[in-house]
Formats: structure tokens, sequence, C-alpha cells
């Protein structure tokens, strides 16, 4: 720890953190005459590359201009984003993750008013800075975008990013409420995706028709693992790479993953939803977690 101001200060505010990122989120402040926040410069940062910032934290429009000015930097090197709502309440010993997997859809949080109080364009801000980096840079791992009011276009910005990422393994827009509309949006791209591994959809406000797509998409990535392996143990050289898997129509890929585990916990799925998806536990289709 060290003194500034007869306060005491983190010392990982105090060094400016490891990160390159840290370090551009400190020296922004430091140009703005604004205190860094503990909130962005802590161990998780440190330690695992991790940005994990409650939505209501931020206080002013400064604040949020240096935090989207950071993300955008050209040597941005965080690998888990996490920007979500949090109400743990008075004496809560629940995590953040938890309860944003549990919470119902159809109760607001305190919390979550004052995010859907921040305007669509700020949100435009936010999605364009991390989609950018996503597209761009291949260290992002985690994405967690929970609770958040997103509307379809911010969905389509985020189709955009997936799309072209290569390293996101877990992405979760658990309670932001996308509903079939944002989920079909999505689908193209989680489908085609060859990262991600986890799925989080909780609360997210959708019916049996998301798990209809669901299904069909898991389906799809399981033809596609089977297709690389068949060509792989039938490929006489390097030369016929494509060959087998166009009898089926579909692209290969060398380092395939495809979706192990999916939560779509607190949607009205109902009963067709749920036959849909025991297709996909039935049929051994890869999916470890449901």
């Amino acid at each position: 720890m060290s003194v500034r101001c007869g306060k005491r200060v983190p010392t990982s505010i105090a060094k400016k953190g490891k990160t390159k990122f840290g370090n551009f989120y400190y020296t922004r402040c430091k140009e703005k005459s604004l205190f860094p926040s503990g909130i962005i410069l802590n161990q998780f940062l440190e330690k695992y590359h991790a940005l994990i910032l409650p939505i209501e934290k931020p206080k002013s429009d400064l604040e949020w201009d240096i935090i989207i000015s950071s993300l955008n930097y050209k040597e941005n090197d965080l690998k888990t984003i996490a920007i979500l709502t949090t109400d743990k309440g008075e004496g809560s010993t629940e995590s953040i993750r938890m309860k944003n997997e549990k919470d119902s859809i159809f109760k607001l949080s305190e919390y979550e008013k004052k995010a859907a109080g921040l305007n669509e364009q700020f949100y435009t801000r936010l999605l364009t800075s991390i989609v950018n980096y996503m597209t761009n840079e291949h260290h992002l791992s985690i994405l967690e975008l929970c609770g958040l009011p997103l509307s379809l276009t911010h969905i389509e910005l985020l189709a955009k990013g997936l799309h072209y990422s290569k390293s996101i393994k877990i992405l979760s827009l658990s309670r932001t409420s996308i509903k079939d509309e944002g989920l079909k949006t999505l689908a193209y791209s989680l489908r085609n995706s060859f990262s991600i591994m986890e799925l989080h959809l909780a609360g997210c406000n959708l019916t049996h028709e998301s798990a209809i797509i669901l299904t069909e998409l898991i389906k799809y990535q399981c033809l596609r693992r089977e297709a690389e392996q068949w060509s792989n143990s039938l490929r006489p050289s390097l030369t016929n790479t494509n060959s087998h898997a166009e009898l089926f129509g579909i692209p290969l890929n060398l380092k395939i993953n495809s979706i192990k585990r999916l939560n779509i916990c607190n949607n009205e799925i109902g009963d067709i939803g749920m036959n849909s998806l025991f297709e996909i536990i039935t049929e051994d289709l890869g999916l470890e977690g449901l």
C-alpha cells in the first residue's frame, strides 16, 4: 500500500499495474486528473488480465470515456471482459455470476434500472469498442455482458464481432432479454464459431423457438466435427484438405471446438423446447452440461 492525499492506495494502482490495458487506463486517468478506480486496477486484472466491471460503478461520463478509450487501445491485452449489473443485497454472499444466472428476468434490480437509464448511444459506443477488440485481436477468451439492456442493433453488432473472433471460449448474455429475435440474429455466428465452448443464456426471455434453434445449431456443429474427423482419417495428403467435408457442405478447420455447456435457465421454453433439447442429450452430440 502507498499513501496519496491522505488515503491508502492499493499497490496495484500505485504501480500502474502490469497489464498494457491497466497501464493505458492509469495514464489516461492521470492525464484527466482522475483518480484510478480500484474496481478496474485490481488483482483480477493483474493475475488474469480480466476486466470485471459492474455497470453502475463508473459515476461520470469522463470515467466511461477513459474506460472505452482503454478498450480501444491498440495494444489492449485483456483476456476477460465482464460488464454486468449486480444487486447482491444486504448481507448477501452470492457471487456476481451466481446472481446473474439465478435471478428472474421479470424483476429489475435497482442497478438494472440504472443500467437501463444509460442511453442507447452509450451502449453502442461500449459494444463497438468490445467488438473492435474481438475482431482485430485474439486475446479475449471470456466475454460476459449480463443484465444489460441490449437492443437488436447491439445484438447485430455483437454477432459481427463473434463472426470474426477466433478466441472467445465463454460467452454469457444472461439476463439481457435478447428474446428469440436476438438469438436468431446471433445464430449464424454461433453456429460457425470454432472457439465457443460455453454459452450462457439464462433469463433471456427465450421460448421454444430458441430451443429449436439451439438444437439445430449444436447438431450442425456435431456434423461439422464428425466431418473433420472423418476427413482427417481418410486424407491421403495435405493437398486434398477439404475434399471430404465438401460432401457435407461444411468448411473445415484443424482446431474445432463446439458448444459443450449450455445454460438456458429461467426461460419460457416449455415442453416443445425441452423435447427438442432432449434430442441433443439422447443422440450424444457432444454437449456435456445443460
